[in-house]
């Protein structure tokens, strides 16, 4: 099976830690930058570590998180640098005691933006335990999660990039690509298809051509490759070229049309299969003294065929907060309408605060099927006293399959969380979790969990 790029493996840690002393030894003479450390230690009780159908008992868990940070600031980039990594101590059911150090992260994300064009790279490595992993925390490109049923390690590898070239100017061009792997490492106990490895990756450019003031014509294209290792290797591309035109009907009205052809070929061990079809997109948005109102209408072509999308979005600023969102609709010839869109929402109170996003989206998983992807998180922040405050999260993902026959997957977190600052340095934090996932008719796995810690930051600008 072809690669799209070579495995990156994730030593983190000390090693990236010593990267971020690096990069503030190598900060550029003149230009802001902020350099920051934290620890975190918290001990906690959890009646189901691992989310197990059948609980294997109580665990305590010690964790200690180490991080550092810089974030470096001039008149034209903007560079932002993390690494952190956990020590855990961990009594558990029928193991005993054992140390390990977990969910080592790095973080890398670069802007730059000079007159009309600009240039933006973020990078991000992970490797964890699962036992131990939250994969509402890690979402596949789609929006999909990866729920492992499994004992073992993950890495996954996430690199996207994009920019623009005289935005504004008779000439333009436009780009935006991802890269991403995720890779399974020393499974045990795997009974589902939900442990394949994935590699996928794209690129998309676009050149424009100005007309006139209010009207530029436009040309791309895109090429898609995505991998597979399920039991059948699947292999997908997908080549697309559109030409189209952003214009403006009037000062408050603008339009932006793509028409174009894409091609899908999807390769398996059980034979190859293609699909293809027209695709495009007509857009129109109008602003308004408070925000805007958007309608879109699309064409896309996935290894099922043609899919039609249609939406309605409208954003306002509110008092004290502001609203957006796209609802609408979405089929394709082998499955019912479906309900598709976003919603976006925050509000500021003066002693609280409120934000949720709901997503829904169709598309097709790892083995081709139609599915329904939903998606919402909500925070809610309460300032007790000047010195403390709660905090309620709530983050919760549903996938739903076309095909009757296919059971739906889902996960839920619940946290509530009282934090104290106790120093300017030192806070405290008390709280307690609750987890949920059920990923066929009878297996629903529930967690509760306590916990009690520290937090002490440090920082510095030069």
């Amino acid at each position: 099976m072809a690669r799209i790029f070579p495995t990156v493996i994730l030593t983190c840690g000390g090693l990236c830690l010593s990267l971020v002393s690096h990069a503030v030894a190598q900060t550029v003479s003149g230009q802001t930058a902020r350099t920051t450390a934290r620890i975190v230690t918290d001990l906690e009780a959890n009646d189901n570590y691992d989310l197990s159908p059948t609980s294997p008992g109580n665990s305590f868990l010690w964790n200690t998180t180490v991080g550092a940070s810089l974030n470096s600031r001039t008149l034209t980039d903007t560079l932002f640098l993390d690494a952190q990594g956990t020590a855990r101590v961990a009594d558990l059911p029928g193991q005993g005691t054992e140390t390990l150090f977990d969910d080592p992260r790095l973080t890398l994300r670069f802007t730059r933006a000079t007159d009309d064009s600009s240039l933006y790279f973020n990078l991000a490595l992970r490797r964890y335990d699962l036992d131990f992993f939250d994969p509402l925390g890690d979402l596949n490109p789609d929006g999909t999660f990866d729920d492992s049923n499994s004992d073992g390690n993950v890495e996954t590898v996430r690199s996207t990039f994009g920019g623009f070239i005289n935005q504004n100017g008779p000439l333009s061009f436009k780009f935006d690509g991802l890269l991403f792997q995720r890779k399974y490492y020393d499974l045990s106990g795997s009974s589902t298809e939900s442990n394949d490895n994935l590699e996928e990756g794209f690129l998309n450019g676009e050149f424009g051509v100005l007309i006139s003031p209010i009207l530029r014509w436009t040309f791309g294209g895109g090429y898609d490759v995505q991998d597979v290792g399920d039991s059948v290797d699947t292999h997908r591309t997908r080549k697309t070229l559109d030409t189209g035109f952003d214009g403006s009907i009037n000062p408050a009205l603008d339009v932006s049309v793509r028409l174009g052809y894409s091609e899908v070929l999807t390769e398996k061990t059980t034979g190859d299969e293609t699909a293809s079809g027209v695709v495009g997109r007509v857009d129109f948005t109008r602003t308004v003294p408070d925000g805007e109102h958007r309608f879109g209408f699309s064409s896309r072509v996935d290894e099922n065929g043609e899919r039609y999308d249609v939406t309605y979005g409208r954003s306002r600023q509110l008092l004290g907060g502001a609203l957006s969102y796209n609802l609408g609709a979405s089929s394709n010839a082998d499955t019912n309408v479906r309900a598709i869109g976003n919603i976006d929402y925050t509000y500021l109170l003066p002693r609280s605060q409120i934000g949720m996003n709901i997503v829904q989206n169709t598309t097709v998983d790892d083995e081709g099927e139609n599915i329904i992807v939903s998606r919402a998180a909500i925070d809610y922040s309460y300032l007790v006293t000047p010195l403390s405050s709660f905090d309620l999260s709530l983050n919760a993902g549903l996938t739903r399959y076309d095909a009757d026959d296919q059971p739906d997957e889902s996960r839920v977190n619940l946290t509530a969380q009282y934090t104290r600052v106790l120093t300017p340095d030192w806070s405290g934090f008390a709280g307690y979790r609750h987890q949920m996932k059920d990923y066929d008719t009878s297996s629903e796995a529930n967690s509760n969990a306590v916990f009690i810690g520290l937090r002490r930051d440090f920082a510095s600008i030069r």
